[in-house]
């Protein structure tokens, strides 16, 4: 057995997928003798696309709080590519799946503000690596954590068993999206 029903409490996801608006598209298979879960997706990924802005917005104002009140979320999502190490800018931009010509704004302004430095390509002049400075690791760090604060008082209302659904949920669907983002499969679960 696969899925979501391997890897998830049965009394968890039934009791909450039944208390919330998910009730009507929750489908129990118990001929087999085992509890099959079957669900629509488009409803959680319309859930998803409603709550992430919401997220974005809570890390966004302390990102702005540590960084300064130019940044926002494109800058965090460009720190948290450098954290990882350097990279070309045609990496990045690759990654992100954006245009380097659109990033090179994003460097720029970046750069001059002191949070990320172009270093000479060790193995290729024609480019430069992008790296974190000091500032920016140290920004990006305390922004992080900030947010991490204001979002954890948020979740002591939820329910235990709320709580553990997002455990198990967050994993499977880091694994989804890393999945897509590498190329190596077609994103299904």
């Amino acid at each position: 057995m696969g899925g979501i029903a391997s890897h998830f409490p049965f009394f968890a996801i039934s009791r909450i997928l039944t208390n919330t608006n998910y009730s009507s598209i929750l489908n129990i298979n118990m001929l087999t003798g085992y509890n099959v879960i079957r669900l629509s997706l488009e409803p959680i990924a319309q859930d998803l696309l409603a709550v992430l802005p919401q997220l974005n917005r809570i890390i966004a104002a302390e990102v702005r709080r540590e960084v300064g009140d130019a940044a926002n979320m494109a800058e965090l999502r460009l720190l948290t590519e450098l954290v990882g190490g350097p990279q070309t800018l045609s990496m990045v931009a690759r990654h992100q799946h954006v245009s380097p010509q659109a990033l090179c704004m994003l460097v720029n302004d970046v750069v001059e503000r002191g949070l990320v430095e172009r270093m000479p390509h060790p193995h290729d002049r024609r480019q430069h690596l992008l790296e974190l400075t000091e500032r920016g690791r140290n920004a990006f760090a305390l922004s992080r954590e900030r947010a991490i604060q204001q979002i954890t008082p948020l979740l002591t209302s939820l329910s235990e068993e709320e709580a553990q659904a997002i455990i198990v949920a967050l994993p499977a669907l880091r694994r989804v999206l890393g999945t897509h983002e590498r190329g190596d499969g077609n994103g299904t679960i």
